[in-house]
């Protein structure tokens, strides 16, 4: 992926990008390419942003930066020269996905932007999509879902900080139940909170209620459940761990004895 933008006095800027696709807690790789203007040019510095982007309704939208890092400290671009900055650099462990079962994220995008501080201003220039896969082990929480008969239909962002998350955002990932499942929910979302060696999951049910009597076309929701947390293990992917059971287990203690 290249992103080029030409800048003050001529300055040309291509970021390249150098992974087809990413994981949360891995590295992005790849060089921030400089051509010199007409002038010797000071740069103060080059920064990576990570942004999660999302359509919203309405045709709205909206950008929440989510993560920064230097890639570069001050040094002169002299006149029509070429200076390269590679980078390699780590990703948080929270990053949102772009994709579920390889298909891009419907309205939601993660991007990379590239900033660079150059004669005393700070130029934020355009930004690219990143293609960010699972985890592993998130991946085999999907897919058990997916084997449960649960079927992915959507995923959102939500604005703050949920605990044991560094980040200022978090994705839910929602699922139209199973047969089994219909009459006590009618979606089922799911969160990951990962680490280095492992990841918690968070879900949570909702069900929607009608209004009686007379405006059956009207909907309220109902109460949501509170949230339930639990805690996979990397290394139950080398075991002979029943994930679909697992699972299971926890979808049936969220929702109660009543279920």
């Amino acid at each position: 992926m290249v992103l080029r933008r030409v800048l003050a006095l001529g300055v040309e800027v291509d970021t390249v990008l150098l992974d087809e696709y990413v994981l949360p807690g891995g590295y992005l790789t790849g060089e921030v390419r400089l051509l010199g203007g007409s002038v010797d040019q000071r740069v103060d510095g080059i920064t990576l942003a990570l942004l999660a982007h999302e359509w919203v309704t309405g045709g709205r939208e909206r950008e929440d930066e989510f993560h920064r890092v230097a890639v570069s400290g001050p040094f002169t671009l002299p006149v029509r020269n070429t200076h390269v900055v590679p980078f390699r650099v780590p990703l948080p462990w929270e990053t949102p996905l772009s994709e579920v079962n390889g298909q891009p994220i419907e309205d939601q995008a993660i991007r990379v932007r590239t900033e660079l501080a150059l004669a005393g201003a700070l130029d934020k220039s355009d930004s690219d999509p990143l293609a960010v896969r699972a985890l592993p082990a998130q991946q085999r929480i999907i897919d058990a879902l997916a084997n449960l008969g649960f079927r992915y239909f959507f995923a959102d962002l939500e604005t703050g900080r949920l605990p044991g998350s560094s980040l200022p955002i978090w994705q839910e990932i929602e699922f139209r139940p199973s047969a089994k499942y219909r009459d006590a929910m009618n979606e089922l979302e799911l969160t990951f909170i990962a680490g280095p060696s492992s990841v918690d999951i968070l879900l949570e049910v909702s069900k929607y209620t009608t209004v009686e009597p007379s405006f059956a076309s009207l909907a309220t929701r109902g109460s949501r459940d509170v949230l339930f947390r639990s805690t996979a293990e990397y290394s139950w992917l080398d075991e002979e761990l029943d994930w679909e059971s697992w699972v299971e287990e926890r979808i049936t203690t969220l929702l109660g004895p009543a279920s």
